[in-house]
């Protein structure tokens, strides 16, 4: 049902939203040993992981007020019509 209030939520096909989760999938597959390893080779006065923390702080906040922005600008609707397709 999650992916059924995806498509009343943004307005994408069901075909759209699985290519979009299979491709963060590959991308994780990737990226996920060399972030590991980047990690593992820092060494700085606040540790090995601190840094690459505060570094994913920006992206992160960013996406948060980019999401808070697209549903106060109405290109995300925020009501509950996903609460009625799951009942």
């Amino acid at each position: 049902m999650a992916l059924g209030c995806a498509t009343l939520a943004i307005g994408l096909s069901l075909t759209l939203i699985g290519l979009v989760l299979m491709l963060g999938r590959i991308w994780d597959t990737i990226s996920d040993p060399l972030i590991g390893a980047m990690s593992d080779r820092t060494q700085s006065r606040f540790g090995r992981r601190r840094p690459s923390g505060l570094i994913r702080v920006v992206p992160i906040g960013s996406t948060w007020i980019a999401h808070a922005h697209l549903i106060s600008a109405g290109y995300l609707r925020a009501d509950r019509s996903c609460a009625a397709a799951d009942s």
